[in-house]
């Protein structure tokens, strides 16, 4: 997680209170939950491109969208990694 930086529980079945599974205290707790599908609050990020990307542009996504692009996001550890799954349907709709 960013220093500073809160995830705040969402009351996701709706009992009234912040259950255990819904306390997200660190960014590995977080990447599970969104990969889960149990943490309702997500955003995806966008690479905007006018019509289909080509060179350097095409390859920067390609590179972003890699195992080794999506390892510099974790290392990082500003932004969510992009699940295995999402990054492999973008990649096919870039070719």
């Amino acid at each position: 997680m960013v220093a500073g930086a809160v995830v705040l529980p969402i009351d996701s079945n709706n009992n009234g209170k912040a259950d255990a599974n819904e306390i997200l205290d660190s960014r590995e707790k977080a990447v599970k939950a969104i990969e889960a599908g149990t943490f309702p609050a997500t955003r995806k990020n966008f690479f905007f491109v006018k019509g289909k990307p080509k060179g350097l542009v095409k390859e920067f996504i390609v590179f972003a969208l890699s195992e080794e692009g999506t390892r510099i996001v974790e290392d990082v550890g500003a932004s969510l990694p992009v699940t295995k799954r999402d990054r492999e349907k973008i990649l096919k709709g870039i070719e």
